[in-house]
């Protein structure tokens, strides 16, 4: 038998709603669940892999005791969605907080053919893993990310993070000198990005 493994991802999807929609009805993030076979790389018209993402359904983040995001959630759950190719993805470097579920499945030998994967081999595959997805969503799917606390706290890092890809961009034009100095006085005003710095006139 031949073992396949995949994994079940969340993949935020904030932006792609209608803006104000998702903040209207108390819903702070929207993620889409994604079946993805580790290792599976297609080149579509590029030099760069892809990986080809299986829709399940979609995922948001709320307080659990906002009724009207609640119901919201429950209405959108399976809108909108669709598979599709997206950048490589490998699920075994990726965040573990965006995995839902990891599992694997086992296809006949005789799908391959000294070694070679066929088209039937490859349509069994994920024929197998479709229905484990959509079983593992029918008990309970559910991605650590989506959660209210720890999407604040991704959130909060990733502003640090762009914060200090900002730095060496609002500093440019000052001397090695004086960015500590300039770095310092950034904090202490809350000046984040070139925008910001731009506007009260540092450049």
């Amino acid at each position: 038998m031949a073992i396949e493994k995949f994994s079940i991802i969340a993949l935020e999807e904030t932006s792609y709603w209608a803006d104000g929609l998702l903040e209207e009805h108390g819903i702070e993030g929207a993620f889409g669940l994604y079946l993805i076979r580790h290792g599976e790389a297609t080149h579509i018209c590029s030099f760069t892999p892809n990986s080809w993402c299986y829709w399940i359904r979609n995922e948001f983040v709320y307080d659990s005791d906002n009724e009207a995001a609640h119901e919201f959630a429950d209405d959108h759950q399976s809108e909108g969605g669709q598979s599709d190719y997206f950048g490589f993805m490998d699920p075994e470097t990726m965040d573990p907080r965006f995995i839902a579920e990891t599992f694997t499945v086992d296809v006949p030998d005789d799908l391959t053919p000294e070694g070679r994967e066929t088209a039937e081999y490859h349509e069994a595959i994920w024929e197998q893993a479709q229905e484990a997805a959509h079983e593992f969503d029918c008990n309970g799917l559910w991605a650590k990310i989506t959660g209210l606390y720890e999407y604040r706290q991704y959130q909060r890092e990733q502003a640090l993070k762009r914060q200090g890809e900002n730095r060496p961009v609002l500093a440019q034009g000052y001397h090695a000198e004086f960015l500590p100095l300039f770095y310092a006085a950034a904090d202490a005003m809350g000046v984040k990005t070139y925008e910001q710095a731009t506007a009260i006139g540092w450049l």
